[in-house]
């Protein structure tokens, strides 16, 4: 009878870590937008556009 305690804390375990790196997964992530050259030291916007520094295109990158 131990032997099966044992072995479903195990079990349960595995799953809860299972489930929790399904969560993390790249789906949360949200697109922003930022200048390829990094004019700004790593500001983004939430909107495409143009950098308001050297007016490059704006890059779509999750985070």
């Amino acid at each position: 009878m131990q032997e099966i305690h044992t072995l479903m804390k195990k079990l349960l375990t595995a799953a809860t870590l299972l489930l929790l790196l399904a969560s993390c997964s790249s789906a949360d992530k949200k697109t922003v937008y930022a200048c390829p050259m990094d004019c700004e030291n790593g500001k983004v916007y939430e909107k495409p556009g143009k950098c308001p520094v050297c007016e490059m295109d704006l890059e779509a990158t999750k985070r």
